[in-house]
């Protein structure tokens, strides 16, 4: 018979914390000593000099965080001066 064990999930509008997820017994194998990365596949000698390569002030770039609604604006943008383009040039040729 199989054991069944009953899954607990948080209150509703609570939020999940990656101290609150547990990974898979498959994927222990695959996380770095931090818990949170894949081990390295490079001698440790070439991960330092890739890691000083990375830390390089010309190799490390500075981003703004992901902005959803930025992209979000961008796209509804050019769907809109396109569709408007479309309807002038279908009244060009209609004309």
């Amino acid at each position: 018979m199989v054991e069944m064990s009953l899954v607990q999930y948080p209150a509703r509008g609570s939020r999940i914390t990656s101290n609150q997820v547990k990974p898979s017994p498959a994927a222990q194998g695959c996380l770095h000593a931090k818990g949170n990365r894949m081990s390295s596949r490079l001698y440790p000698e070439d991960q330092k000099r890739v890691d000083a390569y990375l830390n390089q002030p010309e190799n490390r770039v500075e981003r703004k965080p992901f902005n959803v609604w930025l992209l979000l604006g961008v796209i509804l943008g050019s769907v809109i001066c396109m569709g408007l383009l479309a309807r002038m040039l279908a009244s060009l040729v209609l004309v």
